[in-house]
């Protein structure tokens, strides 16, 4: 079973004024959302299946293969859309041009297991949030304790760069964001407190700051004119804001 679209309403204005949407299929609860930058491509996938979609029409494009699909998968656009970032849970990174002109990478094996990851709006970066313990040295008592969780960050051609520790969590970073200028890293843990880590000095600026857990994926298009919405099923919603509207409110069905 490949992932797909049903186009429940078609993206366009409606008479009873109610957001239009179309509904995409995985097979499970999804695990990243994202458009591209030039808001003509959108991705997604979840424990089973990475896949791209046409953000115009919604039609499915193709299903993204990774050298190894044990566990969740995790997508993000490089900044120009031309190639996208494919991660396993269990450790394997992968990089797929999506024109005939993108450069691609050979596949990197971690010995990590990944929680999710992000490109840097710059293309310098990107971030690999992985849920292994790292034991911090107290520099003014000497006292040692374990983090569950840290960020790797590795360049444009996968070397690997930095650590970002993540102290004072208590799980994993589940999501991963990046400034415009891709000058600051935040990362939110799955018990709900945020880090930010300058990316280039790599050192944490701020937090842990307490936050609310994220109940749902979300992601905006170019121009925020779409949304996407995933709940804790394989189905997800994309809206159109209609001409003038604020916002739209996603109910996950």
């Amino acid at each position: 079973m490949e992932a797909s679209a049903n186009i429940h309403t078609p993206l366009s204005d409606s008479e009873n004024n109610i957001a239009p949407h179309v509904i995409l299929d995985l097979r499970a609860q999804a695990k990243s959302l994202e458009f591209s930058s030039d808001g003509h491509l959108f991705a997604a996938s979840c424990n089973c299946e990475a896949a791209l979609w046409d953000a115009k029409t919604f039609s499915l494009i193709c299903n993204l293969d990774v050298p190894s699909n044990e566990g969740p998968l995790y997508t993000s656009f490089t900044p120009d859309g031309r190639a996208i970032w494919l991660a396993s849970e269990e450790g394997i990174i992968a990089r797929h041009g999506i024109l005939s002109y993108a450069h691609n990478i050979p596949p990197i094996r971690t010995s990590y297991t990944i929680s999710c990851i992000k490109s840097s709006p710059d293309g310098m970066y990107l971030a690999v949030a992985i849920k292994s313990s790292a034991t911090l040295l107290d520099s003014t008592t000497s006292d040692a304790h374990d983090v569950k969780s840290s960020v790797k960050l590795y360049d444009c051609m996968g070397q690997e760069l930095a650590t970002l520790v993540a102290g004072g969590s208590d799980d994993y970073i589940c999501s991963l964001s990046f400034t415009a200028d891709g000058e600051r890293l935040t990362g939110i843990s799955e018990d709900g407190a945020m880090f930010v880590w300058d990316t280039d000095s790599r050192t944490l600026v701020a937090g842990p700051f307490p936050q609310p857990a994220p109940a749902f994926q979300v992601a905006y298009s170019l121009g925020n004119d779409l949304v996407a919405s995933a709940g804790p099923t394989g189905q997800i919603k994309v809206w159109k804001k209609h001409i003038g509207q604020e916002k739209v409110t996603p109910h996950i069905t």
